[in-house]
Formats: structure tokens, C-alpha cells, sequence
């Protein structure tokens, strides 16, 4: 599973071409008995592979806490799913669920962090955050010759050989 979720990233990342790389950073575990440590184990694997896949490829990574993002969008650390949504759609995303809603809230995070002179413009005009608009006119940068990948995994992305 890593090694898919890893050739995934690096397709991504090649498809795609980002400055930023973004992500909600798993969440703590409130009781002291882990009973689904399989998946805490995957979702922070989850989060280290991103951030080395990033690194190797020389993108810059944030790691957005989910409260951070719940008041970047919705305006308070405890929203629910429901204030997620309506949230987004306030803010003219198009979204169909909470997982997009929060999508929408780390990108916001993330802008934030990246270039907070510009949060202000960004939040006051909402036709801004409608997808394929760009902020501004900023050229591509030469993207990086040295991946960190196995020969198998650049294999893999290519789509010469299944995972």
C-alpha cells in the first residue's frame, strides 16, 4: 500500500507540477487504548511519505493541524461536517463532501502560510478560489532532474510496470 500511495504521490507531482504540497495532518488518538492502530500507523505513514516525497523532489510541504483548518474556513476550531460544507459553498467552492469542504480549508491553510499578504485579497474575492483560476501570473520553475526514487518506482510512474 505505501509503495502505491508513493507511486501515486510522484504521478501526481509530475502530472501536476505544484509549488506547494498540502496536506491535513493526522489526528492524535484521544483514548489511551489504540484500538485501530493499523490505521494510525497508515495515516502517519501516510503524512512521513508525503513529506519525503516532497522533500526529494524539492516541493515545499505543509502540514495543516485539521482545527487550524476548521477556522481557516468555517471560522472555529470545532465546526462540524455540516459547517464545513456550508462553509465551502459560502465561500463559492464547489464541493460535494466534508472531505472536499476540508480540502478547500487546507488549500486556504496553506495559502495562508505560504504568502499571508496576499489571504486578504484571496478571502475578500471569492471568485478567486473557483478551480483552474490562477492567483497570478507566476512562471513554471524548472522542475528538479534528480528524483530520490528506485529505478523500479520511476518504472512504476511511468507506467511501464504495475505496482
Amino acid at each position: 500500500m505505501a509503495l502505491a500511495f508513493e507511486c501515486w504521490l510522484i504521478k501526481m507531482l509530475l502530472d501536476h507540477r505544484p509549488e506547494v504540497v498540502a496536506f491535513e495532518a493526522p489526528i492524535l488518538p484521544r483514548n489511551k487504548t489504540f484500538e485501530k492502530q493499523r490505521a494510525i500507523r497508515m495515516s502517519y505513514g501516510w503524512a512521513m511519505l508525503t513529506e519525503k516525497v516532497c522533500f526529494g523532489y524539492g516541493k515545499r510541504c505543509v502540514e495543516c493541524h485539521p482545527s487550524t483548518v476548521k477556522v481557516a474556513l468555517a471560522g472555529q476550531g470545532k465546526a462540524s461536517k455540516k459547517d464545513m460544507i456550508a462553509a465551502a459553498v459560502r465561500r463559492d467552492f464547489i464541493v460535494a463532501t466534508e472531505h472536499e469542504a476540508d480540502a478547500c480549508g487546507v488549500a486556504l491553510v496553506a495559502f495562508e502560510h505560504c504568502e499571508p499578504a496576499q489571504l486578504d485579497v484571496f478571502v475578500q474575492n471569492p471568485q478567486r478560489t473557483r478551480p483552474g483560476q490562477r492567483r497570478r501570473n507566476v512562471p513554471a520553475r524548472e522542475w528538479p532532474d534528480r528524483p530520490f526514487d528506485t529505478a523500479e518506482l520511476r518504472a512504476i510512474v511511468a507506467g511501464k510496470i504495475k505496482p
